[in-house]
């Protein structure tokens, strides 16, 4: 019960760390998007090796808990369960990322593509925090068919917006690479003005639900 509190906790610090990584990076992308100018090309790089820095602790921090859980737990544990297959999946990409980043950090060429897009998959980790909802009485009245409206309308919503979270770090992530593409200008601006950022992903994703 303590590992799953501090997990929880984790994830969330890690999603945060993630929304302003990705807004950041849009802002960025932005520049080169809007041909605004580069910006500082040495802050740039000093705060995407900070972010790289924390995905590698974050990335080490989730096998770690994998490999307890394992150890501590065996019984438990078991192939058939969507949760332990995700939890493979996402520990299979925290190796990736972990792989990349020392391959980058030995000098060694990685694309940034291939990188954004496990980057991306990884986002989806954020939907862990659903975890954190089993223990609360909203959520399993929502569950159980509505029984309270105004506590299952605000857990809906509460839902909604992880999904809402995950989703906009997916798609930001992703559409990194298409800015640097050789698409006109015109469409990298259509799509960075909507889906650039964090916030502009959410935003875009909030006027479609």
């Amino acid at each position: 019960q303590y590992v799953d509190g501090i997990t929880m906790i984790i994830i969330v610090l890690n999603t945060l760390i993630w929304v302003v990584e990705a807004q950041y990076e849009g802002e960025e992308f932005g520049h080169y998007v809007l041909q605004d100018g580069p910006g500082d090309s040495a802050a740039h790089f000093a705060s995407r090796s900070a972010f790289r820095v924390l995905d590698l602790i974050f990335d080490i921090f989730f096998l770690i808990e994998l490999g307890f859980r394992v150890v501590s737990t065996p019984d438990s544990i078991s192939l058939a369960t969507f949760e332990t297959l995700g939890m493979i999946f996402m520990a299979l990409l925290s190796i990736a990322e972990i792989a990349m980043l020392l391959c980058q950090h030995s000098g060694l060429h990685v694309s940034e593509d291939v990188f954004h897009y496990v980057h991306a998959l990884a986002c989806f980790r954020s939907l862990r925090c659903l975890r954190t909802l089993a223990h609360f009485k909203g959520p399993q009245l929502l569950l159980k068919a509505c029984q309270r409206f105004l506590h299952s309308l605000f857990w809906a919503m509460v839902f909604l917006s992880v999904f809402m979270t995950s989703s906009a770090l997916a798609l930001a992530n992703t559409l990194f690479t298409y800015y640097g593409s050789s698409a006109s200008i015109d469409d990298r601006t259509w799509i960075w003005q909507r889906y650039g950022t964090t916030f502009r992903s959410m935003y875009s994703l909030f006027e479609l639900t």
